[in-house]
């Protein structure tokens, strides 16, 4: 299955203690294909930087850009 994640549901399945966090860890794990485009990128790098800090969202940015089911 290939999904676009909206920035909201990336923000708030990222917390270990999260109920959503379960959608973070599916993504990690290859359970479905993330799509992106460099525009979608960019959003999701602005808003982490925004709402945790420009070292959290490198990272996440980073994180998903190297899983092989990333798809750009």
């Amino acid at each position: 299955m290939r999904v676009v994640l909206d920035i909201n549901v990336l923000l708030i399945s990222l917390p270990v203690t999260s109920p959503y966090r379960p959608i973070f860890d599916a993504l990690k794990a290859g359970q479905f294909e993330l799509v992106v485009s460099n525009d979608i990128l960019f959003e999701y790098h602005e808003k982490l930087a925004e709402k945790t800090s420009p070292a959290v969202a490198d990272n996440v940015i980073k994180l998903l850009l190297s899983l092989e089911n990333c798809i750009l």
